[in-house]
């Protein structure tokens, strides 16, 4: 990430789930499940807690540079 760049800091929760009530359910748990993964990553290398980064990841979240180093999404900001 250079110093002019951002980072969206988000989990799409839309699957767009079509069929029968039960393939729907069927969808919805996989999601769910592979949110959880995803937050559980997240947390593990952010340092933030799995609720913390549920409230990140909730709604789109722009982070700039110093934010992401702050939160732990990035390491370093790169110039050239």
């Amino acid at each position: 990430m250079n110093e002019t760049q951002d980072i969206q800091l988000y989990i799409n929760s839309q699957g767009g789930a079509m069929g029968s009530a039960d393939e729907v359910n069927i969808q919805a748990s996989e999601l769910n499940r592979t949110m959880k993964v995803i937050n559980r990553f997240l947390s593990k290398f952010t340092g933030m807690s799995t609720d913390e980064i549920e409230v990140e990841t909730d709604r789109d979240n722009f982070l700039g540079p110093e934010a992401a180093i702050d939160k732990g999404v990035i390491d370093k900001v790169l110039a050239r």
